[in-house]
Order: C-alpha cells, then sequence, then structure tokens
C-alpha cells in the first residue's frame, strides 16, 4: 500500500484549485463588460482583453492575455448558449518585448482556424455586443 501511495501519489490533486486557465468568475466579469485594448486585474493576474470576433457560425470569442507572477498567456474564450465563457485554447505568451515571428501554428491561431471565416469586431460591434450582454 505504501509503494501505490508513492507512485500514484504525485498524480493525485488534493488542492481544489481551478485548473490554470480555467474561467473564473471575474474573468468572465471582464470578459463581458472590458472592452479590447483596456486592462484591469482579475485573481491577482493583469488581465487584458486582446481581441473579441465572430465566427462563421455567430460564436462569439474573445482573446485575452493574463501577466501574473507565474507568467504570462494568451486564451482563447467563447460565449456558450447558456451566457458563460469557455476556454478554447490556452498558450503561453511570448515574453515581453521578445521579437517572435508569427506562427500559424500557435494553440491560439489554430484554435480560431477552427472557427471558420471570422470577423474581428471592431470597436462598435464590440461595444453593442457589451451593452448587449453578448447575445
Amino acid at each position: 500500500a505504501l509503494l501505490v501511495g508513492l507512485l500514484v501519489g504525485p498524480f493525485l490533486r488534493v488542492n481544489e484549485e481551478p485548473a490554470p486557465f480555467a474561467i473564473s468568475a471575474s474573468q468572465a466579469q471582464l470578459l463581458d463588460t472590458l472592452p479590447s485594448g483596456a486592462s484591469a486585474r482579475a485573481d491577482g493576474a493583469a488581465f487584458e482583453a486582446i481581441l473579441s470576433l465572430r465566427s462563421e457560425a455567430g460564436d462569439l470569442c474573445r482573446q485575452f492575455r493574463l501577466t501574473s507572477s507565474a507568467g504570462r498567456s494568451d486564451v482563447l474564450a467563447c460565449r456558450e448558449q447558456s451566457g458563460g465563457w469557455r476556454m478554447a485554447a490556452a498558450a503561453p505568451a511570448p515574453p515581453t518585448g521578445e521579437y517572435i515571428p508569427a506562427s500559424a501554428n500557435s494553440p491560439i491561431d489554430v484554435a480560431i482556424q477552427s472557427l471558420g471565416l471570422v470577423e474581428a469586431l471592431d470597436g462598435e460591434q464590440e461595444r453593442a455586443q457589451i451593452s448587449n450582454d453578448w447575445r
């Protein structure tokens, strides 16, 4: 039993914290209200809204960046029929100030491509979605 505990123990999650890129309630609130280009604090991290888009099927998604002492992550979240947000993709963000050539292989780009033809919302379209609760 001791040997099984030592072998299996490290794979068990005792800590009940959410997954690193789960959309928290405060992040969902910012996705609902924060326009692209704006920043705020959420869950001890800097939250920066980057882009809002509509998929070919009419789904609404937003890309944002989280920056904390643990690092920087880019996340794509899409609006569900229930009104919540679900994470579609997440990836480490490039270090600040470092040039990274564009790549169609990043998890965020792959997730956006999987949405089919997408339309990036301009400021007016995004404000209309925010004021209409993303419906």
